[in-house]
């Protein structure tokens, strides 16, 4: 996990700084221990988390498991056409904090992050980010992009440290 983003990461159960300790996670104030795994943290709060999520997680895994590398470099015309829009509207990007809540197949965070943005990916299914890691790595871009396995109702991230949603 790289260094910074632990600036931008929060206990996702009572909001307060992490510490870092064998390949672990472990908020200060209540001492709640989340794993980093492959390199991405897993900050779902497991006892709490919907059973209705829990079977969004198998879904979105068998999607992504038929994505590959070729469809991030020819993307389709309405995935090309989205990255346009947020371009459009947010000018400049470039080393601008963005984040993708619910990255699914990644491909806006893979075209934000061409882009010359830094992008903090994250979805509830960590077989999903790890191979969008790889991806990302093999595109180049594993200096932009940026991986945390979380839900989005109950997220690990401090206010005010992203430029764009």
């Amino acid at each position: 996990m790289k260094n910074m983003l632990r600036n931008f990461l929060q206990c996702p159960i009572c909001k307060t700084a992490f510490s870092k300790k064998k390949g672990m996670l472990i908020c200060r104030k209540n001492k709640h221990i989340f794993p980093i795994k492959q390199g991405i943290p897993v900050l779902i709060d497991i006892p709490n988390f919907h059973s209705h999520s829990q079977q969004q997680q198998v879904v979105f895994e068998k999607t992504m498991h038929k994505k590959t590398i070729d469809s991030f470099i020819h993307m389709k015309p309405h995935e090309i056409r989205y990255l346009e829009r947020f371009s459009d509207n947010f000018k400049i990007i470039k080393n601008k904090y963005v984040i993708e809540v619910g990255t699914g197949s990644g491909y806006m965070a893979i075209g934000l992050a061409k882009l010359g943005a830094q992008v903090i990916a994250c979805d509830i299914t960590l077989d999903s980010l790890v191979r969008l890691k790889k991806f990302a790595k093999t595109l180049g871009l594993e200096k932009n992009l940026f991986f945390v396995c979380c839900s989005a109702d109950k997220h690990p991230f401090k206010d005010n440290v992203f430029d764009y949603f």
